[in-house]
């Protein structure tokens, strides 16, 4: 059986979101990915069948016609999931930027002192 296997580019091209989009996915378990060495490698049966899952259950199965709206509704997921990890790492980060600047005003202090 051919196995396809899609790189980490071709996979944020295959969803249309940011790179760093699929490396947060990969970091949270959502997305299934392996790991080759210190590449990561996605089985496209695999994240078809992601997507899919990703899908609002329906009581009738969606027609091509309505996949468009379930796509964009997935994508809108996707960048919701996206938006919420930028907020938390620049929560942290300015939380840093706090500490060294408490750090920093004890240094000065400290060097005035002497």
């Amino acid at each position: 059986m051919d196995e396809t296997f899609l790189t980490t580019e071709e996979v944020l091209e295959y969803l249309q979101v940011n790179l760093r989009t699929v490396y947060r996915l990969i970091k949270a378990g959502k997305i299934p990915a392996e790991r080759d060495g210190r590449q990561w490698r996605f089985r496209k049966r695999d994240i078809d069948a992601w997507l899919d899952s990703q899908r609002p259950r329906g009581g009738a199965r969606a027609t091509p016609a309505s996949t468009a709206p379930a796509a964009r509704a997935k994508l809108r997921s996707v960048r919701a999931f996206s938006s919420s990890m930028t907020n938390r790492v620049s929560a942290t980060c300015s939380q840093k930027r706090s500490v060294s600047r408490t750090t920093m005003s004890t240094r000065h202090r400290t060097a005035a002192r002497r």
